[in-house]
């Protein structure tokens, strides 16, 4: 492969990520696209927080609690 044909297929491959990752999501909120992207982005968005939100909740009981809190 050459290097213009490995950039194509590398920006399908994550125009095709990105369009599994918004059905993953979501339903699609308008039939705009750039208008869906940006609620896919806000949706993105909200989920990491959770993630982050929810390792500070663990990390914060293992801080306090030490590893008793599983057994260990």
């Amino acid at each position: 492969m050459d290097e213009e044909s490995e950039k194509v297929y590398s920006e399908r491959r994550i125009v095709m990520i990105w369009e599994y990752w918004c059905k993953a999501i979501g339903s699609k909120a308008y039939e705009d696209k750039g208008k869906s992207d940006i609620v896919a982005i806000i949706r993105t968005v909200w989920i990491i927080l959770h993630v982050v939100t929810c390792l500070a909740i663990i990390l914060n009981a293992f801080a306090n609690h030490g590893w008793s809190l599983i057994g260990a």
